[in-house]
């Protein structure tokens, strides 16, 4: 009887503590949306026409946003866009749980419309800008740097007025969130650069306002790296620490827990979307508890390591680079 009672019992702390996990990740969960104006937004074009004598001229302030390879009187003449948003509002150490970039068509471009073909496909890449630039003054000649941790890959356009809402940037920006050192926005380009093919979009400084770039990003502020524990007068706390590393990862992945006395768990590692890509029981002996996973199959991003037990759950984030 007493048996049963202390099963029943624990079978209750566990839904309390799933139930008191959800809500408190429910509540924390935040939504920021940015889609500045000429006042506030900050982006600029890039042109390389060194004939033309746009490499060193400053594009700033037009209502463009482009990627393009093409030419200019004969001349190579590529378009490259950089635009950096204002994540200031973004506590430090959040975690993006999502971020979606909108980008639309702009029919008053002066570039004409998209173009691409089954020999020139405009496929755009979007990356991390790493170095800082300004608005008024970047050119092609002395463009930021970037790098492809974690780059997206826009597919050809299917039609010459196409828009791309709700492009999926969470790895980017939780990137910025966690470097913000070494992050100072997107920068657009062609995939490649072989003329003819190009892709055309309204910047900040579009007149239509519903055209001009968004940035949608729901992200947890709460230290989401903290143990949770719950206490119970049936069921004694029992302490587990929990380590992870390297963090950043990108072969091995190690993890160490420390136990204050034996007892059984789950360990469970799911990826951003919630999917689980490791999910077992573990015995734990007192003391040290050492687990490696190889990981340099698995997809770049965001995971999280998640140990439970009969009165406690600890996470953690990883990042696979």
């Amino acid at each position: 009887m007493e048996l049963q009672i202390e099963i029943n019992m624990r079978k209750q702390l566990f839904t309390f503590i799933f139930v008191a996990a959800a809500a408190l990740s429910a509540k924390s969960q935040s939504t920021l949306t940015l889609q500045p104006g000429p006042t506030t937004g900050k982006d600029a074009e890039l042109f390389s026409c060194v004939p033309c004598g746009y490499a060193t001229r400053n594009f700033g302030n037009k209502s463009d946003l482009n990627a393009m390879a093409w030419t200019n009187n004969g001349n190579t003449s590529n378009i490259r866009s950089l635009i950096q948003f204002d994540l200031s509002a973004i506590p430090a150490g959040a975690v993006i749980t999502n971020a979606t970039l909108s980008l639309y068509y702009n029919s008053d471009n002066q570039e004409g419309n998209h173009f691409s073909s089954f020999f020139y496909k405009n496929t755009t890449l979007i990356n991390r800008v790493t170095s800082a630039w300004d608005e008024q003054t970047v050119t092609w000649n002395n463009q930021p740097s970037i790098t492809t941790l974690n780059q997206v890959t826009l597919s050809a356009s299917s039609s010459s007025t196409q828009s791309y809402p709700n492009i999926n940037v969470t790895g980017l920006v939780q990137d910025m969130v966690s470097n913000p050192s070494q992050s100072f926005g997107f920068r657009l380009k062609m995939k490649s650069e072989n003329h003819f093919r190009k892709l055309l979009f309204a910047s900040s400084d579009h007149s239509n306002a519903a055209l001009r770039p968004k940035l949608v990003i729901t992200y947890i502020a709460h230290n989401l790296l903290a143990v949770t524990e719950v206490n119970s007068k049936s069921a004694p706390v029992q302490k587990t620490s929990l380590q992870v590393f390297p963090n950043p990862v990108q072969n091995e992945l190690n993890i160490s827990l420390v136990a204050s006395e034996a007892h059984s768990a789950f360990m469970r590692i799911t990826d951003i979307t919630g999917k689980d890509v490791y999910n077992q029981p573990l015995e734990l002996k007192e003391g040290q508890n050492g687990y490696s996973f190889v990981v340099d199959k698995w997809t770049k991003g965001i995971y999280f390591v998640t140990i439970r037990s009969a009165n406690e759950v600890i996470n953690r984030k990883i990042v696979i680079q």
